[in-house]
């Protein structure tokens, strides 16, 4: 394998930086494209194939470069891409790496969703995730391109379907690797949290090779980052950090070592004596079940270890034709610790008769009562850690030709696949009854006794049976009993079994383009642009939990998923410049899918205007449609089974004789006001029939779901108030129609009560109508058995077409660079961002409801303040990111906002050796706690995610040769 454990001992105390001489930050070109500008050669930048030579067009475009990426303290490709102000939305944070996520980084411009903005390598394409990012998104994973390989990233902040096609609804995200390169020099970083808790190192290196009409660069990098969890520090390790304990159920602040629960007597609650043989107590002041403090044991960053090689390469054939290829590899490794999993069962009570054998004779044995049985394993216990490996890889190749003096045509292909392993340690069901009770354990009461004859397959699940003389070693301590092994870690071991899941995405695609002039305006030549492609994207994960034949008690997270998509697209571009001062753009794109479902082709168009009365100033306009296809996730997700930990079952409430008086007012319509019949004033304390632990309910993919469409209008005005002074505004609004959810079990359960009703059971003024496609959706995926009890199993979750999504805001943003004779050039920048709408609704019968001051995953405000000063060999730059506040968990008002402050301090020392030093949050400011949030690490860490390492310190080494 590429990566390898690189030992780093002794180079935290090494005192080693990169330094490279800085350009203007953002929005303006770096040297070499402000220099083709100038010498009249025109560029293509993201945003449309069509060659300019401003580097301003109708979409807002922000350019990073790679210099700019170290001054600002940026350690990877996410961390500048969460530092944008138009990066408004939740990404998953590093604390639930695994999971649903799988520690994907993420861009989520706009707010409105990561799977609606457009990644690219190079202008083309990357696969996404084989595991659906958040369960459901298809999503590019940013984490996998280092730095080190990156030239720069263009950002478009707007809508671009009419030039990408599918998914460009929010922006474009066009990642840049390094080419004509000549030379060698390479890079050594190592840094740590002021904590001592993150370890941070990376090595890279690139060469190029040049000569007459070619270049080959090629390049390697490898880093580094390790985790840490709350224990790791004092604001985080103990309930005592809780902002409001109050407001945490005891299950959220200590881990439930040992639990049972009977369907018809409630919780069975433990003895002081009982709970110390787990090293446990009894929890207060339910004293329901024995439990340790666990809030230090949560994750807050997970280890990371991340090796890519890259080349590149240019070359001429001749006059009128050149090539260009590049191959992008990388891998990477996270890994996560399950420091607190549950494994609850089903169990059944009997008083058990025996035949001849000794087999359990069930014909004449009693059934007693049925258990609900969880056991935390615990660090002291067992380790297992979920590895999670990633590999992708992307070829590229193209050719560019000439003809006719003023056209150019381009042919590029591209192949890119990824490939991910997920090992998650799972217990067998016969080795839970192992591990748990002791059953069939040499040493031990019960080591005479086969787990395989104690379980029992119902219709759609297996319980197991035991007999009440047993009863008395639940609360024993993991392994039932004494003396097995001296080391109590390796007791787990044998016991656990791994299960994998396998993932592969592909993305293949050829196209053909050209552009050039056709004929002329009074304003010049009318620019035209056409491109032709065809791609196939394939995607599937599989699971292993079948190949255990005695079943499994815990499972990892993934749905199973197979599907393939063909695409062909066709579009064109023109400018018109109809005189000096304006010109109009236009744009017009059709995409056809074929892929089995219900999405078909989608037309998408956009028209820009671009007026500029004197040369320093330009005025803007532009709107345009968008669309996105489904995510494959959601469309070929195979047919299977998941389990929510627990589900009220709000229709046989309202019909449990404690409710009714409710009940009759409903049907009679005899009440005055809405909250007399709300959700909030139901008894639901019928516990064996309204509330199911542990319901295992269907999932899987529908491919009856169709093609999101919007559009995106932006109007802006970027005015040069001198040579050195820039001023930028864009008034944008984006509207995702037909917008595709993942409806969980819980809401589909509470909507179907809502129909039987007639009204939505926590906002009783909205109606709803039993025959509407909601309604009929929601009764299609509740089934219920003859008794009216939910049926586990038909019973399932969905995916829907629902709604929309509608955000508006403006962006500003200046830019002012001041150069002096004696004390050098300072160079200042402040980019901002407004939401001042944010608004959805939940079909054309509902009201819109505007979520900008209620939602927990955006932003209304976000800004970013740089300054850079160059003298000599100094290069110094400051820069303060704005997060604005966070709207709290319970909706009482809004959390404190964040200022997070870095600083770098590069110097070339000689000719070929910079240093330099980067010192990230430099206030140690930490996540802005809300005392109403009711998890781990108390607050909106997919907001606030920057804050979590603290203050951290980075020296590198920049050696060329």
């Amino acid at each position: 394998m590429l990566i390898k454990k690189i030992q780093v001992a002794g180079l935290k105390a090494a005192v080693i930086a990169v330094s490279l001489a800085l350009t203007p930050t953002t929005v303006f070109a770096q040297d070499e494209e402000a220099k083709d500008e100038s010498e009249g050669n025109k560029v293509v930048i993201t945003g449309s194939r069509l060659k300019r030579n401003q580097m301003e067009g109708i979409s807002p475009v922000t350019i990073i470069s790679a210099e700019d990426m170290i001054a600002q303290g940026h350690a990877t490709a996410y961390d500048v891409i969460n530092s944008l102000s138009a990066n408004s939305g939740f990404s998953s944070p590093e604390s639930s790496s695994l999971g649903w996520s799988a520690g994907t980084q993420t861009v989520n411009l706009r707010g409105l969703g990561s799977n609606r903005s457009l990644v690219l390598l190079d202008f083309q394409r990357l696969p996404v995730t084989p595991k659906a990012y958040l369960g459901s998104d298809n999503v590019v994973n940013l984490g996998m391109i280092p730095i080190a390989a990156i030239e720069r990233i263009e950002v478009v902040s707007t809508g671009a379907s009419a030039i990408y096609g599918s998914d460009a609804m929010t922006g474009v995200v066009n990642v840049i690797l390094k080419r004509d390169f000549d030379g060698s020099q390479i890079n050594v970083s190592a840094g740590d949290t002021f904590e001592g808790d993150l370890h941070r190192f990376a090595i890279d290196g690139v060469k190029g090779w040049s000569g007459e009409g070619w270049n080959i660069t090629v390049g390697a990098s490898y880093t580094d980052t390790g985790g840490f969890t709350g224990n790791d520090r004092k604001e985080y390790d103990g309930i005592e950090d809780i902002p409001n304990p109050e407001l945490y159920s005891a299950r959220g602040l200590y881990s439930n070592d040992t639990e049972i629960w009977s369907w018809w007597h409630g919780q069975i609650r433990p003895t002081a004596e009982q709970c110390a043989m787990t090293d446990g107590q009894v929890l207060e002041p339910n004293g329901d079940y024995c439990g340790h403090e666990r809030i230090g044991e949560m994750s807050m960053i997970q280890p990371r270890q991340v090796a890519s090689v890259f080349a590149t390469s240019t070359f001429e054939l001749d006059n009128d034709i050149s090539g260009r290829a590049s191959f992008f590899y990388n891998q990477t490794k996270r890994q996560n610790t399950i420091y607190w999993s549950a494994t609850p069962q089903d169990v059944e009570v009997w008083d058990i008769a025996y035949d001849a054998n000794g087999n359990p004779d069930w014909d004449n044995s009693t059934w007693l009562n049925n258990l609900w049985y969880a056991k935390r394993i615990n660090p002291e216990n067992h380790n297992p850690d979920i590895e999670y490996e990633e590999e992708m890889f992307s070829f590229q190749f193209g050719l560019d030709g000439s003809f006719n003096d003023n056209w150019q045509w381009g042919l590029n292909t591209s192949f890119a696949r990824n490939d991910s392993e997920e090992v998650y340690p799972v217990l067998t069901q016969n080795n839970w009854a192992r591990l748990y009770l002791g059953f069939g354990n040499p040493g031990t009461p019960l080591e005479s006794v086969d787990p395989s004859t104690r379980w029992i397959q119902y219709s759609n699940y297996e319980v197991f049976r035991m007999d009440a003389s047993e009863m008395q070693d639940l609360y024993l301590p993991l392994f039932g009993h004494v003396g097995m092994y001296e080391n109590p870690g390796d007791r787990a071991e044998q016991f656990f079994v791994d299960s994998k899941t396998l993932g592969r995405s592909e993305n293949a695609s050829i196209s053909f383009d050209v552009s050039g002039e056709f004929g002329e305006l009074a304003g010049g030549a009318i620019g035209v642009a056409a491109v032709v492609e065809f791609s196939q994207s394939e995607i599937s994960l599989t699971n292993t939990p079948q190949e255990f034949a005695d079943g499994l008690v815990n499972w990892f997270v993934g749905l199973a998923t197979e599907g393939k998509r063909d695409h062909t697209g066709v579009g064109i571009e023109a400018n018109l410049p109809f005189t000096d001062q304006l010109s109009v753009s236009l744009a017009t794109r059709y995409d056809d899918y074929d892929d089995n479902s219900q999405t078909g082709s989608a037309q998408t168009y956009m028209l820009g205007l671009e007026y500029r009365p004197v040369d320093e100033l330009l005025i803007r306009a532009s709107y345009s449609t968008n669309f996105r296809a489904p995510d494959m996730h959601r469309l070929f997700g195979k047919r299977g089974t998941q389990f929510v930990g627990q589900v009220q079952d709000p229709w046989l409430a309202i019909n449990d004789p404690a409710n009714a008086e409710i009940l009759q007012k409903i049907n009679s319509g005899n009440y005055t006001d809405p909250s007399e019949i709300s959700a909030a004033n139901w008894d639901f304390s019928c516990v064996g029939c309204t509330t199911i632990n542990s319901f295992e309910h269907g999932t899987g993919g529908d491919l009856s779901l169709e093609e999101e469409e919007g559009y995106t209008a932006n109007v802006g005005v970027i005015y040069d108030v001198t040579d050195d002074w820039t001023v930028q505004l864009d008034i944008y609004e984006i509207e995702v129609q037909n917008r595709i959810i993942s409806v969980s079990m819980t809401d589909y359960i509470d909507l179907e009560a809502g129909c039987r009703l007639g009204f939505d059971i926590y906002n009783p003024s909205r109606e709803l109508d039993i025959n509407s496609p909601e309604c009929v959706s929601a009764l299609d995926h509740v089934a219920r058995d003859d008794d009216g009890q939910l049926a586990p199993v038909t019973s399932r979750a969905g995916h829907i077409n629902q709604g929309f999504f509608r955000s508006r805001g403006l962006d500003f943003a200046t830019r002012y660079r001041l150069e002096t004779e004696e004390m050098g050039t300072f160079n200042f920048t402040f980019d901002y961002n407004y939401v001042d709408t944010y608004q959805t609704q939940y079909d054309d019968a509902s009201p819109v409801i505007e979520w900008r001051n209620q939602d927990t995953g955006l932003l209304r405000n976000r800004g970013k303040l740089q300054t850079q000063w160059v003298y000599d060999a100094w290069n110094v730059s400051l820069s303060t990111m704005y997060y604005g506040s966070g709207f709290k968990w319970d909706g009482s008002g809004r959390s404190d906002a964040l200022f997070l402050t870095n600083l770098y301090v590069g110097n070339q020392v000689t000719e070929n050796m910079s240093l330099g030093l980067t010192l990230n949050n430099l206030t140690d400011e930490g996540l802005p706690k809300d005392e109403t949030w009711n998890n781990f690490p108390f607050g909106n860490a997919g907001l606030y995610s920057a804050a979590i390492p603290g203050r951290e310190y980075r020296v590198a080494l920049q050696y060329n040769f």
